[in-house]
């Protein structure tokens, strides 16, 4: 019993091995993400491309009429699932974890059920209550008819985050990789080539965006029966046990909703105010530089899928202190990865906006600089908010994610008509780290984890430190494009140096440890 204890500490450390069923988790957790994370930088690359093809093939106006009906289509997305990825993503492994076959293919029913009907409503309302635009009646038809081809994305979509997240619930990255990281981006690029080569307008862009969505979500559906059926899970036996928690799953999606849906509408909240006020062009000098800003949380994304279900099945072991060493473990190095993203897109906005982009959006880099602060602020503190919901404190969750979302809607009707996409910028920033710091209090106040630990504390205070020496590459920048570069390099070897210890390289992945003598080896050999 002392070892079993002593191995739970040495769990909850910055980073010594440990054998036990908790540091066996987090390893598994950190290389699985790893492994997303390298094929959402494959991702990276197809969706980038994207962007800019769409941003040079059309038009400032046409650009915006297409992202602010892509905007509404959004908003409606996160109100889909009725937040049932969350319930899936707690749910499905607990269930798997007790060997509740039944209740696991019930839960998958009752996802799949409440995001038809929902999405149904979401196309009803848009064909009954068309927007009104600041625009003339031609371009109004236009931004209309976009929002009708695109709004049949709303099931696609939510659907297709039921499944990622039933392929992440059972740790399945393959799955996740080919669909998610490798087809979907791969259509889309395919489909913006052909724009281009055949001089189309902008509905046969969104026709287009559809018929990717489509593709991509009949190959998805495909391998998951199969993997059910490899698994068998849908023998006789498991089908006549189905249950349906209902009331259970429902209950706690429903209370996760705000989440899912201010995450969504940090952003488009700002992008349908510009549009109502301000006007398509507005909208496409925020909504051009808003991929690039997303990137901060590139790492955290990538993590999060098997966070969640890792940190599930933790809970459901009650287990707390590997819980609480997983989520510090993980906001390490996804604080660290995401820094040299956070130096390019603070420090180096201007000139990378006006290189990618074309001088046409070069007053865009000081949007581009504003929301990175936002984003990689958010994902710097970890899972805060995921973690809370894992253990079920729902109502501190809604009730921080109501303010956030309140606050947010108030400062974008108090900034954006006087201020335009700078305002819109400014209200996403303040949003992003206001609704941070207060779930990042909840870790403390409604769960007993630590709010911060002080084993991080020269982690976090390499990381400020940092982002002070990007302060000055931003200054640089204008003027002196060379030494800014210099200097954003100085400040990511210096994260890099600083935080190694923390992030315990040879525990996540053993075989570092193995690589010298490796290396020493082949060398003789060749000698």
């Amino acid at each position: 019993m002392a070892d079993e204890k002593t191995l739970k500490r040495e769990c909850a450390g910055a980073g010594e091995a440990s054998d036990s069923p908790a540091g066996d988790e987090i390893r598994g957790q950190l290389r699985g993400s790893t492994f997303l994370l390298s094929g959402r930088l494959l991702a990276l690359g197809f969706n980038f491309t994207t962007q800019v093809l769409i941003a040079r093939a059309l038009s400032v106006t046409h650009y915006g009429a297409f992202f602010y009906a892509l905007s509404i289509v959004t908003l409606w997305e996160g109100l889909s699932t009725l937040g049932m990825k969350r319930g899936i993503s707690r749910f499905v492994p607990i269930f798997h974890e007790r060997r509740e076959y039944g209740k696991l293919l019930g839960t998958i029913c009752v996802g799949v059920i409440t995001t038809l009907l929902a999405s149904g409503l979401a196309i009803l309302l848009v064909f009954l209550w068309p927007v009104p635009l600041p625009q003339s009646p031609e371009e109004q038809a236009q931004t209309q008819l976009l929002l009708y081809v695109l709004i049949f994305l709303v099931p696609l979509q939510g659907l297709d985050l039921i499944l990622m997240n039933l392929f992440a619930s059972f740790a399945e990255s393959k799955a996740i990789f080919l669909r998610r990281f490798v087809l979907g981006p791969a259509l889309k690029l395919s489909l913006v080539a052909l724009v281009l080569l055949l001089e189309r307008e902008v509905v046969f862009l969104a026709v287009g965006y559809l018929a990717a969505e489509a593709t991509g979500f009949a190959v998805y559906s495909v391998l998951f029966v199969q993997w059910l059926r490899r698994q068998k899970l849908l023998t006789r036996e498991n089908l006549q046990a189905i249950r349906f928690p209902t009331r259970e799953v429902l209950g706690f999606s429903l209370a996760t909703l705000s989440s899912d849906f201010l995450v969504i509408a940090t952003t488009s909240i700002g992008v349908v105010v510009l549009g109502l006020v301000k006007g398509p062009s507005e909208v496409a000098y925020f909504r051009v530089v808003v991929p690039a800003a997303r990137f901060n949380t590139l790492v955290m994304a990538s993590m999060a899928m098997l966070y969640t279900p890792a940190a599930a099945r933790l809970f459901a072991r009650n287990d707390r202190d590997g819980l609480n060493a997983m989520y510090w473990r993980t906001a390490g190095w996804v604080a660290v990865l995401s820094f040299p993203i956070f130096a390019l897109t603070f420090a180096l906005a201007e000139p990378l906006t006006a290189l990618v982009f074309g001088e046409t959006y070069r007053s865009s880099g000081t949007i581009l600089s504003i929301l990175a602060v936002g984003y990689y602020f958010n994902a710097a503190l970890g899972y805060n908010g995921v973690t809370l919901k894992v253990m079920g404190k729902i109502r501190y969750t809604v009730t921080v994610d109501l303010l956030a979302l309140v606050a947010n809607l108030l400062l974008a009707v108090f900034l954006i008509p006087f201020y335009g996409a700078t305002g819109a910028a400014v209200c996403t920033c303040a949003t992003l780290i206001v609704h941070n710091l207060l779930k990042q209090a909840g870790l403390r106040m409604a769960s007993g984890l630590e709010m911060f630990s002080w084993r991080y504390l020269s982690f976090y205070l390499v990381l400020a430190c940092a982002g002070g020496v990007l302060s000055g590459a931003l200054y640089l920048a204008g003027s002196h494009l060379i030494m800014a570069i210099l200097v954003a390099l100085g400040a990511c070897a210096l994260v890099l140096a600083g935080t190694r210890k923390q992030l315990d390289l040879t525990d996540v992945f053993p075989e570092l440890s193995r690589l010298p003598s490796l290396l020493s080896n082949r060398l003789r050999a060749t000698s």
